[in-house]
């Protein structure tokens, strides 16, 4: 079966595209997705995807640190902690 692939400039006409084809799912990282398109998945018709990079941004200021929840998600990550460790950084 033919799966179509869709890229959007903003997050949020992925979303639109989303809630509009049932059988659409979004490609954030890659790996579930590939993985049931790679197995044969017939209910995903349409992959979604974003090249806004709004959903993974960092904003530091001398007072503030602003991030997003795709980015907060990455932080708190238990399995990143040693990651985090070599390049200096105190353990999520």
């Amino acid at each position: 079966m033919p799966v179509t692939v869709k890229t959007f400039a903003t997050s949020g006409e992925a979303a639109s595209a989303l809630s509009s084809d049932r059988g659409a799912c979004y490609l954030g990282g890659g790996t579930l997705v590939m993985r049931a398109l790679n197995e044969g998945d017939i209910s995903i018709s349409t992959v979604v995807r974003s090249i806004s990079l709004d959903g993974q941004s960092i904003r530091e200021t001398a007072t503030r640190l602003a991030m997003s929840e795709g980015a907060v998600r990455v932080a708190l990550h238990r399995g990143l902690g040693a990651l985090a460790a070599k390049f200096g950084q105190p353990k999520p």
